[in-house]
């Protein structure tokens, strides 16, 4: 019979440091472009709600605010764990599940989070 799943969940691997360095940049690539689309975006949004907020003041209403999903920038965050597998002196290391996914398959909190502020706008620009 096959490992129970929480086992198989928690499982360590063996990986090549510069496989681990080689996925970081990729990602790191894909997240400064979407940062770049999602910096115009907001320019955008928050010129059309200005623009609305200017119409509004005319018309004597109060209260306005702006309404924006600021965009979020991990470059630092990949710079830093490119920094530390650089500087890694074994050519293999360990590694869990937890950490295979942030590595390589670019999924944590952060990363979700920057992922979800990044496209607040990305449909209705098409950017």
């Amino acid at each position: 019979m096959g490992k129970p799943i929480e086992t198989a969940m928690d499982r360590i691997i063996k990986v090549k440091t510069k496989e681990v360095i080689v996925a970081l940049k990729k990602n790191k690539e894909k997240h400064i472009e979407e940062y770049k689309k999602a910096k115009e975006a907001y320019k955008l949004e928050g010129l059309e709600q200005l623009e609305q907020i200017a119409k509004d003041l005319e018309s004597g209403k109060t209260g306005l605010h702006l309404n924006l999903i600021e965009p979020i920038d991990r470059t630092e965050m990949f710079d830093d764990f490119i920094t530390m597998f650089e500087m890694e002196v074994d050519d293999e290391i360990q590694m869990g599940t937890s950490e295979f996914k942030l590595y390589f398959l670019d999924k944590g909190s952060l990363s979700d989070q920057a992922r979800f502020s990044n496209s607040a706008y990305s449909t209705k620009f098409r950017l």
